[in-house]
């Protein structure tokens, strides 16, 4: 690989940085899934569809969207199943059933079935029969999906909690001769809180690596400055590629899965590949982590494993990017690149659509890390993810504040900008049930140019001294 060439240099620098900077986004919350043990009887279940249990644990704020949600009436282990009848109880002063319907490929017969719903009196009544398609059925199959509305909500600092009963005289499996059979009946548990939460595990990871960029970029600075022969990014080459950003992230969710999977590990691979040969000068070498990388991703990939490389190539791309910054260039960046999140996660919802698209492909776009102090959701500990995008523009920050003012004033807008996040974390997360997602580059600027402003106004009032 040839780095010498000064047009080749910056034109190879800035196509990278492009395929690399559409990773970022800034992500939504995930809740992982895990499906019932399966009992060697017959069991009827009510079961969250985003944990897989029984509990329907629910936090006011950030970890829960809306005032719905939906559960799924479950048969577990049928045999010679022919007709299924759902008698379930719920606390009508908390809960309202708003809608009834059955799977697309249901076993049953919809034709035939019917439902009744007292919201007065807190009960519903699903009976259908397996369609001759079907009949009889044997095994496991979603019966029906109740959709419920919260029609009351805790005051701060408690919870209101009830149970999903069935009354068990009208709640019956019945086989092809018309005899019941036997079941267990497995509640549900509906518990709705509102605490105030607190999360300092995603602050101290961009903390610690805006503190890692800040602390190697010098240590590398000149092997970059000789690579790419001190060439810079333009103003108006920040504008292009804030603008191609938004257009990617718009026609993202059109992008074949492989396609979009190819262009994220090569992107990735290239950055390993430069970064490596750079230190090595030796290609044979430098194509060692590309190729363990991408083996890991086909065939060994796990999140322990997604987190490491997402972490890795943040502070790659920090690193590879920051010298072609210079602080005019980083200022204009800032502004359009958090205008440009702003308008594709508040207003168009682009980003959010384009990342949950990313995270399903288990691209290492994110880490995902536990909530601490931990939460749990009656199933799991809730985990939390941040974009590549806001640790790469927090870490950006840091590295250029410290060149330009020194490593003590970088290390404070390190903290500030951990602390701003730590500050909206704890307002999303408590207060924030009406937003899907919102812009990391904002909160990161808050806490970053105060501290930039304060350094000036000092500045000029010693000049003016």
């Amino acid at each position: 690989m040839q780095f010498g060439h000064a047009a080749a240099s910056r034109k190879y620098a800035i196509y990278v940085g492009i395929f690399l900077f559409i990773i970022a986004l800034s992500l939504c919350f995930e809740h992982t899934q895990s499906m019932i043990q399966e009992g060697k009887n017959a069991t009827i279940a009510i079961i969250n569809p985003l944990t897989g249990n029984e509990n329907f644990i629910f936090y006011k704020g950030g970890l829960f969207y809306g005032a719905s949600f939906k559960a799924n009436v479950t048969i577990f282990n049928a045999e010679n199943l022919e007709k299924c009848q759902i008698h379930l109880k719920y606390n009508s002063t908390l809960l309202k059933c708003i809608n009834i319907t059955f799977p697309k490929e249901t076993v049953f017969d919809n034709r035939t079935s019917f439902k009744i719903v007292d919201n007065d009196h807190g009960f519903l009544i699903v009976n259908a029969t397996v369609s001759s398609k079907y009949s009889p059925f044997n095994g496991n199959t979603i019966f029906c999906q109740l959709t419920f509305e919260i029609i009351k909500y805790p005051s701060l600092n408690s919870k209101l909690t009830s149970n999903f009963t069935y009354d068990t005289e009208n709640t019956f499996l019945l086989n092809f001769q018309g005899e019941k059979i036997p079941v267990e009946f497995k509640n549900g548990k509906y518990e709705l809180n509102w605490f105030i939460l607190y999360d300092f595990s995603l602050p101290a990871t961009i903390f610690f690596l805006s503190l890692l960029s800040m602390i190697f970029y010098p240590k590398i600075e000149i092997l970059l400055k000789d690579a790419f022969e001190e060439k810079k990014i333009t103003v108006k080459d920040a504008a292009i590629i804030v603008v191609i950003m938004g257009v990617i992230v718009s026609i993202i969710a059109f992008v074949p899965s492989m396609l979009l999977i190819t262009l994220f590990l090569l992107a990735y691979s290239i950055l390993m590949f430069t970064f490596t040969y750079l230190f090595t000068r030796r290609w044979y070498v430098a194509i060692l982590p590309p190729v363990v990388f991408v083996c890991l991703y086909l065939f060994s990939w796990n999140l322990y494993v997604l987190n490491f490389f997402a972490l890795t190539f943040a502070l790659l791309i920090t690193l590879y990017l920051n010298n072609l910054f210079t602080w005019k260039v980083t200022f204009a960046f800032a502004g359009l690149l958090t205008t440009m999140d702003i308008i594709q996660v508040l207003l168009t919802r682009k980003m959010i659509e384009a990342a949950t698209g990313l995270i399903r492909l288990q691209l290492p776009i994110a880490v995902m890390f536990p909530i601490f102090p931990p939460v749990f959701n009656g199933r799991n500990y809730v985990q939390l993810l941040l974009g590549l995008g806001d640790l790469f523009f927090a870490a950006l920050l840091a590295a250029q504040t410290s060149k330009k003012y020194g490593n003590k004033i970088g290390l404070i807008s390190i903290a500030s900008m951990s602390i701003s996040f730590f500050i909206f974390e704890t307002l999303f997360l408590t207060f924030g049930e009406s937003l899907q997602g919102f812009p990391g580059t904002l909160v990161i600027i808050c806490g970053w140019l105060p501290v930039i402003l304060f350094q000036k106004l000092r500045e000029k009032t010693f000049k003016v001294v």
